[in-house]
């Protein structure tokens, strides 16, 4: 599974790199902007998070693989809507996590290594995987590109990934949030981490 994920990535790292870029961007964005992180302050306070760990998990992953499609949308649209890849890689993902890192202080390591990283690296995937149709065109312009039956289906399989680092990130986030015991929660998001990583990188 992890191989052709490997793959589809290998062969496509300059649009990688640009969600790796436009994402992080966003993220310089909202750790250096106090009224952005006042305005996810204040929308967190407004949210009413159900009591249990299973509800919790749900809400937070329907949120984010919303935001994930919108990602790929994003992506697919750019050549004609290049302001909206703009508005939800760097505004809506990248700068609300530099806004939650400068919110949290000296906490935001456990908050990333517990599932922000995972949670992000789903969002890169998915905007990768909608930067695929673009890039397509852009082949097909000069006469380089694969089937487009090929990159729907690399586009399918990044979002597919995308969704399964969401469901372990939104696991490990309704854990942390129901949890008493946070350094557990902690730990077993690090080892989560370091698991993907490896299967990722593979053997």
């Amino acid at each position: 599974m992890f191989d052709q994920l490997r793959e589809i990535l290998t062969h496509n790292l300059d649009i990688l790199t640009l969600a790796l870029i436009l994402i992080f961007a966003g993220i310089f964005i909202g750790a250096a902007n106090i009224e952005l992180q006042q305005q996810v302050l204040e929308q967190a306070r407004e949210i009413a998070l159900p009591e249990d760990p299973g509800s919790i998990c749900h809400e937070i992953f329907m949120n984010n693989i919303q935001l994930a499609i919108l990602s790929l949308i994003s992506g697919l649209l750019i050549v004609f809507v290049p302001t909206l890849l703009m508005s939800i890689a760097v505004l809506s993902v990248g700068s609300t996590f530099g806004a939650v890192m400068g919110l949290t202080g000296p906490g935001w390591p456990q908050i990333m290594f517990t599932f922000g990283l995972l949670e992000l690296w789903a969002f890169i995937l998915a905007v990768t995987s909608g930067l695929l149709y673009p890039k397509w065109i852009l082949l097909r312009l000069f006469g380089k590109a694969t089937t487009i039956g090929e990159t729907v289906l690399s586009s399918a399989w990044l979002l597919f990934h995308s969704a399964i680092a969401l469901l372990i990130a939104g696991i490990l986030e309704a854990l942390l949030i129901w949890s008493d015991f946070s350094s557990l929660v902690s730990t077993l998001g690090i080892v989560a981490l370091i698991m993907y990583c490896y299967l990722l990188g593979g053997s």
